[in-house]
């Protein structure tokens, strides 16, 4: 390989490494759980390009199938749950306001 490709190939891994460092405190720091997850995923499928990088390609497809796919599927589910939840538990507060409201006035 010349000199230029060298070069190039070296960016392009300072560049990534670089993204899934980015990536990873931007996912930790989340204040919403969809991004979050969006950024999880999206880490996973840099990680995957980085094993590929690395010569890996066994372990990128395990990084991009379970680490990116299964855990992300996961993710979202629970996610879709928590939310469901979370809006069920407020049904429910403003339905107790509501009926303690009108026992107050008898």
């Amino acid at each position: 390989m010349t000199g230029v490709a060298l070069g190039l190939d070296a960016s392009f891994d300072w560049i990534l490494a670089f993204l899934m460092i980015a990536t990873a405190w931007r996912a930790l720091g989340a204040r919403d759980g969809f991004q979050s997850v969006v950024l999880f995923i999206t880490f996973g499928v840099m990680a995957s390009i980085a094993w590929i990088r690395i010569g890996s390609p066994d372990l990128a497809l395990a990084e991009a199938a379970i680490g990116t796919g299964v855990a992300g599927a996961i993710f979202v589910t629970s996610l879709a749950v928590l939310e469901r939840s979370e809006q069920r538990d407020e049904e429910r507060d403003a339905e107790c306001e509501q009926g303690e409201g009108s026992d107050a006035g008898e």
